[in-house]
């Protein structure tokens, strides 16, 4: 979406799954297959142009490469206008295949064409600043139109009677002449003062067998922006991770009604399926079957040392234990040695792809999970506070890479990447964009080490609990995050204490306790 201007107002984002109408329009199927073609002409594009760019690269100069990769783009931007796509589809596939170029130069990975059709997204744009969300009832409107908006009372209680009272009527058009129409139950109410920029029609095929399609509707609006003050709640969040127990810490808040908050992210992800299926459950049996493939790859080249002679052979791993496979079933005359390899290269090779199967599976469930608790978590802040304070200057690469680290994120070090707290950091500062909540940026130096209540500077450690020279214990992360608050509370007396409004404490809802656990300081 493009950069609001006004900053008054905040985006919001509303998606309702659709039942269109059968025979979807062969329209829809035909602009569908226009964008797989257009973005697999791209794909082939962009790797000729890294062939060109990996064989340049070295002799360019930083001016070069900026040019080199500018025209690169207008490449990009011609190639589209030569597809003869609409406007709006045509900025739609130019923004998602520039994010996703970025996205694997960064990951060094690749880009795939399309074949077929998975997934189809057809976009509406409203110009000049958008439409008022109560011209999408019109009955003149071509591009999207509802028949009606449901009452409030709908939204009063949650019966049967008063979910069917969301369902309504709709249109996405596809031209002026054809539309798809379908049934749409409006979960949620659309904000009444909303200014509508954008309208999509996203589908997605279903995994075998069933192949079929699931269609949702998503509408991007533009409301005013909540007023939030200084003066409303504020809460200090230190982010890191630390092994406790069965759960990793991955951040620890203090907020102004001395209430304190450890967030957890729980490292098993168990479910009755995935314990059906055998896949694995938690990190621990994630590293073992890391194990077993490691395992599988080292008694490979150990049987292959013995049969045949192959330079750097002992730095070889899974790919280029692939590349040998490769290169001895391309050769014609191969000795019994050479036959043998091949062999137990292609039992080693149907081995590896199964486990490798499994454990790609595995680790994108992790990380969805872990995606839909950090979501979930940072809708909760938001709504809960106005002023968020977080570290300004959050470098968990270079805290993970420095010569000498702290103690405990040292002891930790293999748990950066299953907390991946930067990842934290970055939904929490995008949900309170969407919110509306103010998040500020505070100094860290020395935040864990300083004592909150006296100011004395206590010697970093391992341990949980620090003791500065006057005698105060505490833990490192709560006092981090009191330091934080401290920065931004009114008031200007920062070694009182926190302050201790007489506020009900916050309940962490059912959905979150495995998140957010409330801990009362004595």
């Amino acid at each position: 979406m493009r950069p609001k201007k006004n900053a008054d107002t905040i985006y919001q984002t509303y998606k309702f799954w659709i039942k269109p109408s059968d025979p979807l329009p062969q329209l829809l199927w035909d602009k569908a297959k226009a964008m797989n073609a257009a973005w697999t002409s791209l794909v082939l594009m962009r790797q000729e142009t890294l062939e060109t760019w990996m064989a340049q690269r070295d002799t360019l100069t930083a001016d070069q490469k900026r040019a080199f990769w500018n025209t690169f783009n207008l490449a990009v931007r011609e190639k589209i206008e030569e597809c003869e796509l609409d406007w709006e589809t045509s900025g739609v596939l130019h923004d998602r295949f520039l994010v996703a170029h970025q996205r694997a130069l960064k990951d060094k990975a690749d880009l795939h064409g399309r074949t077929r059709l998975q997934r189809i997204l057809l976009v509406h744009r409203y110009t000049g600043g958008g439409i008022p969300i109560e011209k999408l009832l019109s009955t003149r409107a071509w591009r999207f139109a509802l028949d009606a908006f449901p009452t409030e009372d709908v939204y009063a209680t949650n019966t049967r009677q008063a979910r069917r009272g969301r369902q309504t009527q709709g249109r996405f058009g596809l031209d002026n002449e054809t539309a798809v129409e379908f049934s749409i139950i409006l979960h949620r109410p659309l904000p009444p003062a909303a200014i509508v920029k954008r309208v999509a029609l996203s589908g997605r095929r279903q995994k075998p067998p069933a192949h079929e399609w699931d269609w949702a509707l998503v509408v991007s609006v533009e409301v005013p922006n909540p007023s939030r003050t200084a003066a409303g709640r504020v809460i200090g969040i230190d982010l890191g991770w630390r092994k406790i127990d069965d759960y990793l810490r991955i951040g620890y808040a203090a907020d102004d009604t001395d209430q304190q908050i450890e967030l957890r992210l729980p490292l098993d992800f168990s479910t009755q399926k995935a314990r059906s299926a055998g896949y694995p459950c938690n990190h621990a049996e994630l590293r073992a079957l890391e194990g077993r493939i490691a395992v599988a790859v080292d008694a490979t080249k150990a049987a292959i040392g013995e049969l045949i002679a192959v330079p750097s052979l002992a730095l070889m791993r899974q790919g280029g234990l692939v590349r040998l496979q490769r290169t001895l079933s391309e050769k014609p005359d191969l000795s019994e040695a050479e036959v043998e390899a091949l062999r137990i290269l292609g039992a080693w090779r149907k081995q590896n792809d199964r486990l490798q199967k499994i454990y790609n599976f595995s680790t994108a469930r992790f990380a969805a999970r872990r995606r839909w608790l950090y979501q979930n978590l940072a809708a909760w802040l938001c709504r809960n506070y106005d002023v968020i304070a977080i570290e300004g200057d959050l470098d968990v690469k270079g805290l993970a890479e420095e010569p000498d680290p702290d103690p405990a994120l040292k002891a930790a070090q293999r748990y950066r990447q299953i907390a991946a707290p930067g990842e934290l950091r970055e939904i929490i500062r995008w949900t309170a964009q969407r919110e509306g909540v103010i998040v500020k940026d505070c100094n860290t130096a020395y935040s864990t080490t300083t004592c909150f209540t006296c100011g004395e500077q206590a010697e970093a450690g391992p341990d949980l609990i620090l003791e500065c020279p006057a005698g105060h214990r505490f833990d490192q992360d709560a006092n981090a995050a009191a330091n934080l608050l401290s920065q931004i509370l009114p008031s200007t007396e920062v070694q009182d204490g926190l302050r201790k409004n007489q506020r009900d404490f916050l309940r962490i809802p059912p959905e979150l306790q495995m998140v957010a656990v409330v801990v009362h300081r004595d």
